[in-house]
């Protein structure tokens, strides 16, 4: 990880602060919120691959192939159903 892929990762992070379009900066939150945590997560890692790619440390690929990639690294909770089971006493 660059120097340059953490300036990105910074600025991807402030572009997506709600005080950044605020018109009153001092009540806005500062970080977006946790129920957009993948929609961030997402928007960094793209930032981050993209200025790899630019400083040459991060296989060049095609945008398509880039976001395909991202969509299988990204985990998504996979719950069974809950059955109560039967106690016999």
């Amino acid at each position: 990880m660059t120097d340059g892929m953490f300036l990105a990762a910074a600025h991807a992070l402030a572009g997506l602060s709600p005080a950044a379009g605020a018109d009153d900066r001092t009540t806005a939150p500062l970080l977006p919120p946790v129920s957009e945590l993948r929609t961030v997560a997402m928007a960094v890692a793209r930032a981050v691959i993209r200025q790899g790619q630019v400083e040459g440390v991060a296989p060049q690929a095609s945008p398509e192939t880039l976001e395909a990639a991202l969509k299988d690294a990204v985990w998504t909770a996979c719950y069974r159903p809950y059955e109560k089971a039967q106690i016999s006493r």
